[in-house]
């Protein structure tokens, strides 16, 4: 799983069980107007760039639904990402949230188990 920040590194690797992964993110594909980035992600509620997460990764049973629903969920944020989760247990999702903590981004799971993620920095 790329790292959201610094394109040349990587955050974490996921194993994978006969399912899919697929990530969806603002940092490679994105365009600065006014001084601020957008990303290439459109709301399809607003018709304006999705804003809020920096990455979201989705494990799913086949790697359609793991497309589809990466994007999604980058849409659709954190709160209702929760709820889909919860209605969904057959889907591991992984947020990546700007913050102002040390390393500048925050990450949230669901469904995934920890066994499953191993971290690289």
């Amino acid at each position: 799983m790329p790292h959201p920040l610094r394109p040349d590194r990587r955050l974490a690797e996921v194993q994978l069980r006969d399912d899919s992964l697929a990530t969806s993110g603002s940092r490679a594909q994105s365009f600065v107007h006014e001084g601020r980035r957008y990303s290439h992600i459109l709301d399809p509620r607003t018709g304006r760039p999705a804003e809020g997460l920096l990455s979201v990764t989705v494990v799913a049973p086949t790697a359609l639904l793991a497309d589809a629903l990466s994007t999604a969920v980058f849409v659709m944020g954190p709160d209702r990402t929760a709820e889909y989760a919860a209605a969904h247990p057959e889907v591991g999702v992984l947020l990546i949230e700007p913050s102002r903590q040390a390393g500048g981004f925050a990450v949230t799971t669901h469904n995934l188990d920890e066994d499953r993620i191993r971290w690289l920095g």
